[in-house]
């Protein structure tokens, strides 16, 4: 029964960049707040593991750094990280999840930073109040995706095969006779492997350009990184360490840590919108989400509509057979449903 409840409900697959979002302005304040994650995937041995001290200092400061992104985000000058109208549109597909109808959402990206999918899951998850829509985030270095980095090498390739085979493998627990038509796959590329096996189910979107502004953003970063009391001098050195170049014409501040950080991620970070930009209203692309939305609410209704009518049917064939009390038991029942969470599929 739990199996074939599953194959019933629909599974929402979008990409990261210029989809859901535009990471730019915040790469190198999230690699540096995610510092042992930035050293794991560095992979040298010449940079040691991070302190656990300043690993929990700095995960402090991450937590802050979401709730203070996400409530300009939700303000009425937002940032403009978010494309405008997600999360309204992952609003609804929580209400989608708990009325069965989807199970749940991943975020298959080419980007192969991690902590920027991640970033943006936590931002959606705690404006919804929940950890259990976005169940997977699968990056470009994902060990399942390795026949898709070498099937045309340099090419950035998305796959049914690999994307099917994840979700029912990975924290999704899709069925395993998964189906293109259960999947909604949104992208602002089109990438042909998965356009052919999805069919309608593959909506490409217009690209979200808006890139957030960096002196926002730099105001929020000093912000929690002062308050959780981060070790300055670590993370000075591993900065330096990671991110400063040859290039580089801008040096660290010994007398002033974080204000050289900040120096130095803004001569990397080029071309985001002045502080008084806020990006565009809802577009397109959110429009296309929004209709896939009403159609699995249209199906609903339509299927709480034809379940009415078998029951009107099954209490006209009581009434006419002389089993009045059934009649009543059916309405008394069917009376039950109409409470507010409910009502919004009704």
């Amino acid at each position: 029964m739990e199996i074939q409840r599953k194959s019933r409900m629909s599974f929402l697959v979008f990409d990261l960049d210029e989809t859901l979002a535009n990471v730019y302005s915040v790469y190198y304040f999230l690699a540096s707040l995610k510092l042992q994650e930035t050293v794991r995937d560095a992979r040298t041995h010449s940079i040691l593991p991070v302190p656990v001290r300043v690993q929990r200092q700095l995960q402090h400061a991450y937590e802050l750094f979401v709730d203070r992104v996400l409530t300009e985000e939700e303000s009425d000058h937002p940032l403009g990280i978010l494309r405008p109208g997600i999360l309204e549109v992952m609003s609804v597909i929580r209400d989608l999840q708990q009325a069965g109808v989807v199970q749940c959402v991943t975020i298959y990206s080419n980007n192969s930073h991690l902590e920027s999918l991640h970033f943006v899951r936590d931002l959606i998850h705690r404006h919804l109040q929940t950890n259990d829509l976005i169940r997977d985030c699968i990056h470009w270095n994902h060990p399942k995706r390795g026949e898709e980095r070498v099937l045309i090498p340099g090419f950035p390739n998305k796959t049914w095969s690999v994307l099917k085979r994840i979700m029912e493998e990975g924290p999704c627990q899709a069925p395993r006779n998964l189906q293109p038509h259960q999947v909604h796959f949104f992208d602002d590329l089109e990438h042909w492997d998965l356009t052919r096996a999805l069919g309608p189910n593959y909506h490409q979107v217009s690209p979200y350009n808006f890139k957030a502004s960096f002196d926002r953003l730099e105001d929020i970063y000093r912000s929690c990184i002062e308050e959780a009391q981060v070790d300055l001098t670590a993370l000075q050195e591993y900065v330096e360490m990671l991110f400063m170049t040859k290039e580089d014409i801008i040096h660290i501040d010994v007398d002033d840590k974080l204000n050289g950080i900040i120096q130095l991620f803004d001569e990397k970070t080029h071309g985001t919108a002045p502080p008084d930009h806020t990006p565009p209203l809802w577009d397109g692309g959110v429009e296309q989400m929004t209709l896939v939305n009403e159609s699995l609410l249209k199906g609903i209704r339509n299927k709480r509509r034809g379940a009415r009518g078998a029951r009107g049917a099954r209490g006209a064939r009581g009434a006419r057979g002389g089993t009045r009390s059934k009649r009543r038991r059916v309405h008394g029942r069917g009376a039950t449903h109409t409470n507010r969470k409910r009502a919004r599929f009704a």
